[in-house]
């Protein structure tokens, strides 16, 4: 089983997460309507500055915070703790079937304890509440505080809650941003303790291409191989000596760190450590020849 199965884990864990979450959103979206039904309008259609009308705003607050106590969202929150389990015994199997007498770092099963636990927050707690709930919660406040169309404040709240045939509803998005980030965070992190440990230098960037992914990623699938002399130079936005976007980056990415950030928040991708005996030789030669001179 190769390395790329835990980028396939790590999808498939997206994809299990976010199954079943439109369903959610429409029963959400449904019970804040019916709150929203309440509000007193003007012949025009306008939300009316009054009293009764500002009051709605707390019942559709609370309505909107209350689905993180869905027993099916709970338990999906749950079952990434084994996907996470899976990312990692994915990941030591790779390593042991490439490297001779490895044995799995100590510090992984506390990495993997943590990664769970900022899942837990970001998807039940402060992040939910910050990137899901209070951003519909302030777009409802105001429209109602202004006095705005409620045609308006209607389809504007139904894209963020339900999405569109172009965009998933808000909290799908933010799911599989956190997910991905967090797991991949976590498989990354794994790589480079090994590329420490066993003083690696060769890597190859894995993970599938789609539509929406970063010309960086693109470059780097079929390149295949990246020598660590290399990683300052990409982290600047250059491959084989040519600019290449640096779009999707986080601030701040560096040679140091681009095997934990790859090419940002949301990217699929891995900077996967492997044996140099694996890298195609005429390519080997080539950075034996740099380095020797």
């Amino acid at each position: 089983m190769s390395e790329r199965s835990s980028v396939d884990e790590i999808q498939n864990a997206i994809d299990g997460f976010t199954k079943g979450l439109d369903t959610l959103d429409k029963k959400q979206y449904d019970k804040v309507y019916s709150l929203l039904k309440d509000l007193s309008l003007d012949s025009d259609g306008k939300i009316k500055p009054t009293l009764e009308n500002l009051k709605v705003i707390q019942r559709v607050n609370n309505q909107l915070g209350s689905f993180v106590d869905s027993p099916m969202f709970q338990e999906k929150v749950l079952e990434l703790s084994t996907a996470l389990n899976t990312v990692q015994q994915l990941q030591t199997k790779y390593y042991k079937n490439v490297f001779d007498d490895f044995t799995q770092p100590k510090t992984i099963d506390k990495i993997n304890e943590l990664s769970f636990d900022s899942l837990v927050d970001q998807l039940t707690k402060s992040g939910i509440d910050e990137n899901v709930v209070n951003v519909s919660s302030k777009l409802v406040e105001q429209h109602i505080r202004d006095g705005s169309s409620f045609t308006t404040l209607v389809d504007e709240l139904k894209a963020q809650m339900i999405g569109n045939d172009k965009i998933p509803s808000r909290l799908i998005s933010y799911s599989k941003q956190i997910i991905n980030d967090t797991m991949s965070g976590f498989a990354r992190n794994y790589h480079a303790i090994i590329t420490d440990d066993l003083d690696l230098e060769w890597f190859e960037y894995v993970g599938a291409l789609v539509a929406s992914s970063r010309p960086m990623c693109i470059v780097l699938v079929a390149k295949q191989y990246i020598h660590k002399s290399e990683l300052p130079s990409i982290a600047r936005g250059f491959v084989n000596g040519f600019p290449v976007s640096r779009e999707g980056f986080m601030p701040n990415t560096t040679g140091a760190n681009f095997i934990f950030r790859c090419a940002g928040y949301n990217c699929e991708h891995q900077c996967v450590p492997v044996p140099s005996i694996i890298v195609p030789q005429e390519l080997r030669d080539k950075f034996e020849t740099k380095q020797s001179k």
